[in-house]
């Protein structure tokens, strides 16, 4: 690889870096107590977001 080739290449992972770093959120915790929550049937499926 080239001197130029090579810079341009670290240039883009760098800002590829930067850009998917940028978009990252804090992370966040939920505290579950019992009570909290009712368990569901056996072999029921959920799909959360």
């Amino acid at each position: 690889m080239s001197g130029k080739s090579f810079i341009k290449h670290a240039l883009r992972t760098s800002v590829a870096a930067l850009v998917a770093f940028g978009f990252a959120g804090a992370a966040q915790a939920v505290d579950v107590d019992p009570g909290d929550y009712t368990a569901l049937p056996e072999g029921t499926n959920l799909a959360l977001l």
